[in-house]
C-alpha cells in the first residue's frame, strides 16, 4: 500500500502553495538563518 501524502490530498497542484505555507510557518530564526 502507498501512503497517503499531503500532496495525495491536496494535489499536486496545490504544491507551490504548500511550500509556501510552510516556509511562511517556519520558525523566526530559521527564515533568518536562510535569508542570511
Amino acid at each position: 500500500n502507498k501512503l497517503v501524502t499531503s500532496e495525495d490530498i491536496l494535489g499536486s497542484g496545490n504544491r507551490a502553495l504548500l511550500s509556501w505555507l510552510v516556509s511562511n510557518n517556519s520558525p523566526p530564526k530559521a527564515s533568518s538563518a536562510s535569508i542570511d
